[in-house]
């Protein structure tokens, strides 16, 4: 016998042995028995009296949907799946059992199976919300979300009330890339539900990205009142204080975020950054300490623990530091370059050069690895090597006085005195009051037995400075030289 009383009252009706004649009776009673024992989370006895009722009665669609729901909540979704199958055999507009197999499919991931469901429980019930709601949902997953919009869009038509309806909707206009229609849809779950912590973390999100730091923090501030162990939203407020320039309380929420999840590498991370940008390397290296136990592939977590020690001058801890940030990450520019300045500190000029060619072959415009490198090959006595890096140097930044300097210095040393001349003079071009340049300058004009030009650029030394005692000492040497 069909029935369909889903929505009688739950009365618990005494439970006899009656007469077969009696059975339609009693599948009722077991019926109401079922719904009572559901009502109180009891499903196991529920599915018992569930399980009569069907006995009784097989083509009780009412029995075979409320047995199913019982299986869902205990998470036996294959066996909720099949009852509400046999509930839609039997009474195939049921809509509640359609709705609820198409949610038992999207538990199973099979979404084509859950749309298909809603799709149907719509056609039977055009002003379904949670139906346009659910597909909404399921056609988000599968990415089509011009569909998951139209679908939420109904929902909020139908139901206008609907703060997951909004927020949902929101969340893939954020998707789309439309912030705007975003944050609109945030705030109206707000306005609904003042308490939805996610409306106003997704809000903050966006301010955040579009640098309404101020807005962000006051979002991400009601995400921690509703939910004191929302982990993300401390930590992005705390992202929000770094970029207000407010490292102490940057790294307070990055504290808490830590405190609610001792494995949260990026509060971790973020945190050392701020103790490194406030001058406490040991509290840095402790963070990115932490960051390398949880990630112990995080090229950056060794990079900037690396820079710590460099800073601190622990040399050879930042080298090994160094080292295993290139081992992640073999083509890590910044780590070539920082092992190089650490080797070049540590007087291993041959092991500095070598990193500097790393860097170099990764990026051969990085004008500071040049630059070093040809640093190392003038102290060493190697001029042709030096002035090659310098002039690649110049060619990248033709206003970097300090590798005309340096160039000119190779120049001079390898007997070219003109074009070490040509040198000191751009970088007096770029800067005019570079003392050491046009001391230097007047040098390579005395080599040359230029002394007029020699005794200018000297004098031009004492107007900057007229306590340059070596300048007014060589214009004297100059002028006996010269005869006057």
């Amino acid at each position: 016998m069909k029935r369909s009383f889903i929505l009688a009252a739950a009365t618990i009706a005494a439970v006899f042995v009656i007469a077969p004649e009696a059975r339609a009776d009693d599948a009722g009673a077991y019926m109401d028995s079922g719904l009572a024992h559901f009502h109180k989370g009891d499903f196991d006895l529920a599915l018992a009296d569930f399980t009569q009722a069907i006995r009784l009665d097989p083509d009780f669609a009412d029995a075979f949907f409320l047995r199913g729901l019982a299986h869902s909540r205990k998470g036996d979704i294959d066996f909720a799946l099949a009852d509400f199958t046999q509930a839609i055999r039997i009474y195939p507009n049921l809509d509640a059992a359609l709705f609820h197999r198409g949610l038992a499919h999207s538990r199973r991931g099979d979404l084509g199976l859950a749309i298909a469901d809603f799709t149907e429980v719509i056609r039977i019930n055009p002003n379904h919300a949670s139906a346009f709601f659910y597909r909404g949902l399921e056609h988000s997953r599968r990415g089509d979300l011009d569909l998951a919009i139209a679908d939420y869009t109904q929902s909020i038509r139908i139901n206008p009330n609907s703060a997951n309806a909004f927020f949902n909707r929101g969340l893939d206009h954020f998707r789309r890339g439309d912030m705007d229609l975003a944050v609109a849809d945030y705030t109206e779950a707000i306005r609904i539900n003042p308490d939805h912590e996610g409306a106003f973390f997704n809000r903050g999100v966006i301010n955040f990205n579009r640098r309404n730091l101020d807005l962000a923090v006051e979002d991400f501030t009601q995400a921690v009142r509703i939910d004191p162990d929302h982990a993300n939203a401390f930590f992005s407020r705390g992202l929000a204080h770094s970029n207000m320039g407010s490292s102490a309380l940057a790294i307070a929420d990055f504290a808490q975020a830590i405190r609610i999840d001792p494995n949260h590498a990026s509060a971790f991370f973020n945190r050392g950054l701020e103790h490194s940008n406030m001058g406490n390397p040991a509290l840095a290296i402790a963070d990115f300490t932490q960051v390398a136990r949880i990630y112990p592939n995080f090229a950056d977590a060794f990079f900037h623990r690396g820079a710590e020690h460099s800073r601190r001058g622990d040399l050879a801890l930042a080298i090994a530091d160094f080292a295993q940030a290139i081992r992640i990450n073999p083509n890590d520019a910044r780590a070539f370059f920082s092992r190089g300045l650490a080797h070049s500190n540590m007087g291993n000029s041959d092991y500095a050069i070598a990193d500097f060619a790393q860097v170099i072959r990764i990026n051969p415009n990085h004008v500071s690895a040049l630059f070093n490198r040809g640093t190392l090959h003038l102290n060493k006595g190697s001029y042709a090597l030096a002035i090659a890096d310098y002039t690649q140097a110049i060619l990248v930044n033709p206003n970097f006085a300090g590798a005309f300097f340096n160039r000119a210095i190779a120049h001079y040393s390898m007997g070219s005195r003109a074009l070490a001349i040509a040198d000191y003079t751009q970088v007096v071009r770029l800067e005019p009051n570079n003392t050491r340049a046009l001391f230097y300058r007047g040098i390579a004009h005395f080599g040359g037995g230029d002394f007029d030009n020699a005794i200018a650029d000297w004098e031009s030394v004492l107007r900057i400075n007229p306590d340059h005692a070596p300048a007014r000492s060589n214009i004297e040497t100059a002028r006996r030289v010269r005869g006057w």
